[in-house]
C-alpha cells in the first residue's frame, strides 16, 4: 500500500519537536495548527513512543531513617532493608538490600518507559 497523494514523510526529529511541544501545551490542536498539520495525527504521534521525548534520568539520593521522639535530643540510626519507589507514571518498585545504585536507576528508567 502506497502513500496517498500530497502525504508527507516528515523528519524524525521534527517529529520529536512537535510532540515535545504538545506534551507541555494545553492544546495538541494548537500546536497541529502553528505547524500546519492535522490535530488527528500529532495526536497519533504523541501515541508513539519513537516520538516522546526521553525521560528525566532518575537521580538517586541516600536515605537514611532517623528514630524521632527521643528525649535526650538525640537521634539514632538504622540501616534500611527495603525501599519503596513510586514512578511518575505509576509504577510501583520495592527494592530489597540492592548493592547497586545504577542497576536500581536502570531500572526505574526502563519502567517510566512502559
Amino acid at each position: 500500500m502506497g502513500r496517498k497523494k500530497g502525504s508527507r514523510n516528515y523528519p524524525l526529529a521534527f517529529k520529536r519537536q512537535v510532540v515535545a511541544e504538545a506534551l507541555r501545551a494545553p492544546s495538541i490542536a494548537a500546536v497541529a495548527r502553528r505547524h500546519g498539520l492535522n490535530a488527528n495525527m500529532v495526536h497519533l504521534w504523541c501515541k508513539d513512543d519513537r516520538f516522546r521525548p526521553a525521560p528525566d534520568p532518575a537521580v538517586l539520593l541516600p536515605v537514611e531513617v532517623v528514630e524521632a521522639g527521643r528525649d535526650d535530643g538525640h537521634s539514632v540510626s538504622r540501616a534500611v532493608s527495603k525501599v519503596e519507589i513510586l514512578t511518575r507514571n505509576g509504577h510501583r518498585l520495592i527494592v530489597t538490600d540492592a548493592e547497586d545504585p545504577g542497576a536500581i536507576a536502570n531500572l526505574v528508567r526502563a519502567l517510566e518507559a512502559v
